[in-house]
């Protein structure tokens, strides 16, 4: 049972690297959105929680910044696949 007492909130990097801000969901959406304005054509990627991450994806897709949902399991699989596949390797 998630903590009702504490405000949900996410940290958002550009690219995944440099600086990080956070944001409070959801009465800070219309920030995030001001704050992806000025990059161009952004894309959200955010970790899949269960369903708490469905409220942000659905404001965002409404503002037009495209957004998808990943499973960190999933991805992490995929990362070490990924440069085998490629004959890739890991330093």
């Amino acid at each position: 049972m998630p903590d009702r007492g504490r405000k949900a909130s996410l940290v958002v990097s550009v690219g995944g690297v440099g600086p990080t801000r956070p944001f409070l969901q959801p009465k800070e959406l219309r920030k995030l959105v001001a704050w992806l304005g000025p990059h161009e054509e952004p894309q959200v990627v955010m970790e899949s929680t269960g369903r708490y991450e469905r409220g942000l994806q659905k404001g965002l897709l409404w503002e037009g910044i495209q957004c998808s949902v990943v499973n960190p399991a999933k991805l992490l699989a995929t990362q070490a696949v990924i440069p085998a596949k490629a004959g890739i390797q890991k330093s």
